[in-house]
């Protein structure tokens, strides 16, 4: 603009004599009396050019031939010299510029004719074409070298040596000139039409992020006794910036030359589509107008400018900006399409929510201020149906709602407030749902920013519901060399059982928790990560669990914390023990309605793992055990971990189980234990007697631990059980003799058995210790075939016998996806015993091998079989 504005000024010096003496000294030398046969020659010289714009040296020299007829000019050349433009507020010099214009120049009708015009800068030619003058004006054509001009004044305007043109033809610009004159004869109109022909590129300094124009057509008017410029500009082809292309790309406009700057009286910027190569199906254009700015050396004033972006909205931004303290600029945007800004970003090459589904909408308003202590920013955001998901569908949102809103000072420290709350909206994680109407969520805090040392940020206050409260603040290191930061919370508040409440699915279905936790500490980097210490309290801390018949109340705890997020120390050389020891103070726990008492002890959480100093000792009714070296490893990056050793030190069947027998036997036995979310594995065994037996229970475990459907499950080995001892607690009728029994792959599940596969056999004893009685005998009847013992037969024996002898006893029992089967284990002569007799008694004979049943109708056998029992 400087250059064009550099131009009118010295042609409206050249153009006009009174103008040029108006503002400069003239010396026509003395021996300008140079005369030959043809004519004259007429030198000039002007010791001082000066405008607003430009200051030089200049000499013109004419030749002149009034001899012939018609007369006329054969040559005509002007030289400037010690030429200084000025920008901004200096004066810059810039090369020599000479202009030429050879051949006959007609001048006997007063019109002059210049065919053959040449302009050079420096040693490099810009330019050459023809002008022609009229009754009323001027006309002309001329081709430029934008290449050489850009050359000449690199040294001045360094950003000029990165334009680099591709020179298709031998001239960069063609421009079409007319310049009318007023009836008064002075310079009125300029018409200029412009067509480029080689597209230009602007090297930036920074990689991939080049402009590239094509080839435009363009106009101008310049009113110069309005002082006014009228243009229209439109790209042949796709405009090119970085990665980001224009295409349609089109400008009109009007702008008023004033004393001491610019008014843009109006102006369009419209291109019918911006994004990036490949992505042109997506509709996406932009539309920019504005009105009445006034661009001057020490203000900027926008009455109005309105940004469109299709599919995202529109922008205004009206103010003034300058010296003073008098300057303000407000943006504003309404119904805002979240969507549209993410699809924006995705056509910048950016996508900070790469995969995610995103929606809503959002009124937005900036003001900006300035005053003696700096610039003041305030800003408005209000957000209404704001939803979407994560690439893998893990976490959804929707119909969120609030309002974010803070205030800064820009000055040789910044400061800033903000503040964000959300009132409406539902969130999903995972199986966690949380509905913001019912707990809202609200952040505020304060900032400021100590140019190269850090950010900090004080007065942090976040809210959730009526049940989280923290209190912190934060500082970020600016350090080139090393990214360090630091998060301070002298205090926090969860109320367990609102958050329960609030949040779906935190904990397993039917559990209720209770009770209060509290946090002090930082969170701060490391070079191995992010570290986490502080102390972790908790009061009144409660757990039931209904369906495992667990209620736990009134639990404290104290819990010190060192914890690198998403690697374990444990192992390192450099770990030591830091900090003292939390303790655990138990309070009521309940099994069953059966209390457990469960010691205190030290513990805390260090190299990655929650630990327990001491011994945890539990013990209860008919039991006594204890807990050794139990680690949970909980690195934030994987699934958590935990092992230890469980001592089973005295475990009393009769006296956990209603079986009526005093005495059923003693279990003690260590369990090595590995356990995660999805399972818990232990090595060793459980060993005892049981009714006189030996018992041997191992591979316990369980899979899906935290989860209603979880599965217990074992193995069960028992060797010489005695038959009249377990026959009587049960109630069944009384049978004599031993038994060895195996039970595998018992699993347990929602308080029943969901599969086992048992086998069962009498041991070979003398006759008269194996003898079995008629209620017995019925009692495997209903089991076996779902019918009792009937008939004459059977009321015979009863009058006589009360018990029989049997030689063996065998069944297998297996249960599988709900299908229960019973089988004898005896087979002689093509039939299925599962009692065999001796020289008398009674067989029990499966008469159907291969029949099955559902296991709700066996648990019917067996509540038959209990209910004769406690009827007889």
């Amino acid at each position: 603009m400087q250059i064009l504005v550099c131009l009118l000024s010295l042609w409206g010096l050249l153009s006009q004599a009174q103008i040029l003496q108006a503002r400069t000294q003239t010396d026509v030398p003395l021996e300008d009396e140079k005369r030959e046969v043809q004519g004259y020659t007429l030198v000039v010289q002007a010791q001082s050019i000066h405008s607003q714009w430009i200051r030089a040296r200049a000499k013109i020299e004419a030749d002149f031939d009034f001899a012939s007829h018609p007369g006329y000019m054969s040559s005509l050349s002007l030289v400037l010299e010690d030429v200084n433009i000025r920008q901004d507020q200096d004066w810059v010099p810039v090369p020599r510029i000479e202009l030429t214009a050879r051949g006959p120049k007609d001048i006997s009708t007063g019109h002059v004719l210049f065919e053959d015009i040449r302009c050079q800068i420096g040693s490099s030619p810009v330019g050459q074409g023809r002008l022609k003058q009229e009754a009323m004006g001027w006309k002309g054509d001329f081709s430029l070298h934008p290449a050489n001009l850009f050359k000449e004044l690199a040294p001045i305007w360094p950003g000029l040596s990165r334009v680099h043109f591709e020179e298709i033809e031998s001239h960069g610009l063609r421009a079409a000139l007319a310049w009318r004159f007023a009836e008064s004869g002075q310079p009125s109109i300029l018409e200029l039409d412009i067509q480029t022909r080689s597209s230009v590129r602007w090297q930036h300094s920074g990689p991939g992020s080049d402009l590239i124009l094509p080839p435009l057509t363009a106009s101008f008017k310049f009113n110069l006794e309005e002082g006014d410029l009228t243009w229209s500009l439109q790209a042949t082809d796709n405009v090119q910036w970085g990665t980001m292309v224009a295409a349609g790309l089109a400008s009109e406009g009007k702008l008023q030359f004033l004393p001491s700057g610019v008014r843009i009286l109006r102006a369009a910027v419209n291109s019918q589509w911006i994004g990036r190569p490949g992505q042109e199906e997506q509709e996406r254009s932009v539309h920019i107008q504005a009105q009445d700015i006034d661009i001057l050396p020490a203000r900027t004033r926008l009455e109005k400018m309105r940004l469109d972006m299709q599919g995202l909205g529109a922008f205004e931004i009206t103010g003034q900006w300058g010296e003073g303290e008098n300057s303000r600029l407000t943006a504003h945007a309404s119904d805002l399409q979240m969507s549209g800004v993410r699809s924006w970003l995705q056509s910048a090459g950016h996508d900070p929510a790469a995969g995610w589904n995103v929606q809503g909408r959002a009124d937005m308003q900036i003001i900006a201020k300035k005053d003696a202590q700096g610039i003041h920013g305030s800003w408005e955001l209000d957000f209404r149906d704001l939803g979407g998901s994560s690439p893998d569908g893990e976490i959804m949102v929707a119909g969120l709602a609030g309002h974010i809103q803070g205030a800064g000072v820009w000055g040789s420290s910044p400061q800033a407030s903000f503040s964000l709350s959300a009132d409406q909206g539902e969130v999903l994680w995972g199986t966690r749902y949380a509905d913001l109407g019912q707990a809202d969520v609200s952040l505020q805090g304060q900032g400021r920013l100590r140019p190269g040392q850090d950010v900090q940020i004080t007065g942090l206050d976040v809210r959730a519901g009526d049940f989280f409260n923290m209190q912190g603040k934060a500082r970020l290191g600016l350090s080139p060399e090393l990214w360090q930061w630091e998060f301070q919370v002298p205090d926090s508040r969860v109320h367990l059982e609102g958050l329960s409440t609030a949040v779906q699915g935190l904990i397993p279905s039917g559990w209720k928790i209770q009770g209060r936790l509290g946090w002090e500490g930082k969170v701060s980097s490391s070079d191995a990560g992010p570290m986490v210490q502080g102390r972790l309290s908790g009061q009144d801390l409660g757990l039931a669990v209904p369906e495992a018949g667990m209620e736990m109340k009134n639990w404290q705890i104290v819990l010190p914390v060192h914890y690198l997020l998403g690697e374990s120390l444990a192992g390192k050389e450099n770990v030591k023990d830091i900090g003292p020891w939390g303790v655990l103070r138990p309070g009521d726990f309940r099994i069953a309605d059966r209390k457990i008492e469960v010691a205190g002890t030290k513990m805390c959480l260090r190299d990655n793992a929650l630990q327990l100093r001491n011994h945890l000792e539990i013990s209860g009714e008919g039991f006594r055990a204890g807990l050794n070296d139990f680690g949970l490893e909980m690195p934030w990056s994987d699934p958590w971990q935990g092992k230890g050793e469980l001592m089973v030190f005295d475990l009393q069947p009769a006296r956990l189980l209603d079986l009526g027998s005093e005495e059923m036997g003693h279990l003690q036995g260590k369990l090595e234990f590995a356990a995660s979310a999805q399972k818990m594995h232990t090595q060793g065994a459980i060993r005892g007697s049981l009714f006189s037996g030996d018992v041997r229970i191992e591979d316990l475990g369980l899979k899906r631990p935290l989860e209603p459907s979880r599965l217990a499950h074992a193995d069960v080995y028992i060797r010489g059980l005695d038959l009249e001892a377990l026959s009587h607690s049960l109630g069944v009728g009384r049978i004599t003799g031993k038994m060895d029994v195996e039970v595998q792959r018992l699993g347990l599940a929602y308080g029943q058995p969901v599969r086992f596969h048992l086998r069962a056999k009498s041991v070979p004893e003398p006759e008269q210790s194996r003898r079995i009685s008629l209620q017995a005998v019925n009692s495997l009847s209903i089991i076996g075939t779902g019918q009792g013992l009937s008939g004459l037969g059977i009321s015979l024996y009863a009058g006589f016998f009360k018990q029989f002898p049997y030689d063996r006893i065998g069944l297998s029992c297996v249960l599988a996806n709900d299908v229960f089967s019973l089988n004898g284990l005896i087979r002689e002569d093509g039939m299925e015993y599962i009692v065999k007799r001796g020289w008398t008694g009674i067989d029990v004979i499966n008469t159907n091998p291969n029949n099955v049943i559902a296991f709700s109708d066996m648990l019917d056998r067996l509540e038959r079989v209990y209910t004769q029992a406690r009827t007889e």
